[in-house]
């Protein structure tokens, strides 16, 4: 059938956008075939697989919130008072009370937060929080009251104890006395010391012992011309040092043998150390950044994200 006239017209009227320009390839017209830009994010574990074709890739990631530090110790007892003098003839000193203890130590720092892991590299958690203060030691016990030549017979009081509680007041020292046949001899005795209180110990809730008070002089007289003091008061007792026991106090001494003087009182024990400060919390993580990752398309790498971590992977066009 040969070509009309009418055919070659409807060829010549046909648009020149539908004729591929010669030696132009398809993939010119259509546009490039290589990776366009993106990025995945991992909250949780998981696994990346890198795109087919892709070989370099950014990751930036961190790690765990760090944790809280640790409450600082609890403070110790404050010093014992010390315990009161004795007066007189035949008179002693009281007995130390115990020095203040050592003061509690600040708590732990808190651990770093756990890292998070990927494509080989490592992503830090936060630092761990401050440990706490350490708490301050209680207040000292009051000494407890001397005995004086002038104060006669009856014994001295006790030092009270100090705050905060519990603590308690030193013991009152026992009265002077004497005795007497009425015709051959007389006998005089100063007054036993009053106790040094003994310290609350919050590691097992009791109470530390007490320290002893001293016992009293002896003054002895008869008409055969005996006159004078037989035996001296003791000291107090002293507290064993960083307890917060107060001291003994000292026996009373004697004026003659018929007037035994009062004992010292004892001294008040000190009171409890304050609790230590709570931790600080932990710091969130910096992120951190490694450019220029190299990867294999279509391998899956394993990506471990610490909980309240991240790590995020992206790409460049390529």
């Amino acid at each position: 059938m040969g070509i009309t006239l009418n055919t070659l017209l409807l060829v010549g009227s046909i648009s020149s956008e539908y004729i591929m320009p010669i030696g132009t390839g398809k993939v010119g017209v259509m546009g490039g075939a290589g990776i366009p830009a993106g990025s995945e994010t991992f909250n949780s574990p998981g696994t990346f697989v890198a795109p087919a074709g892709l070989s370099v890739v950014t990751v930036v990631g961190y790690g765990g919130v760090g944790g809280a530090g640790g409450a600082g110790n609890p403070g110790g007892p404050g010093a014992g008072g010390n315990g009161g003098n004795s007066a007189g003839p035949g008179s002693n000193p009281g007995g130390a009370g115990a020095s203040a203890s050592t003061s509690g130590n600040p708590g732990p720092t808190g651990p770093a937060g756990t890292p998070s892991t990927g494509l080989g590299y490592t992503f830090p958690g936060g630092a761990g929080g401050a440990g706490g203060n350490a708490g301050n030691n209680g207040n000292a016990g009051s000494p407890g009251q001397n005995s004086e030549t002038s104060s006669g017979q009856p014994g001295q009081n006790g030092g009270a104890g100090g705050n905060p509680g519990p603590s308690g007041a030193g013991g009152t020292g026992n009265d002077g006395s004497y005795i007497t046949d009425g015709v051959y001899f007389d006998e005089a005795y100063g007054g036993t010391g009053g106790i040094g209180d003994g310290a609350w110990d919050t590691s097992n809730s009791a109470f530390r012992p007490n320290s002893p008070g001293g016992s009293g002089a002896v003054y002895y007289a008869d008409v055969g011309g005996a006159n004078g003091i037989t035996s001296n008061s003791n000291p107090g007792g002293s507290a064993p040092a960083g307890t917060g026991t107060g001291g003994g106090g000292a026996g009373g001494g004697c004026l003659s043998q018929v007037q035994g003087l009062g004992g010292a009182g004892g001294g008040g024990s000190g009171g409890i150390g304050g609790p230590g400060g709570p931790g600080s919390a932990g710091s969130p993580a910096n992120p951190t950044t490694y450019p220029g990752v190299g990867v294999v398309g279509g391998t899956s790498y394993p990506i471990v994200v610490a909980t309240g971590g991240q790590v995020v992977i992206s790409w460049s066009a390529q």
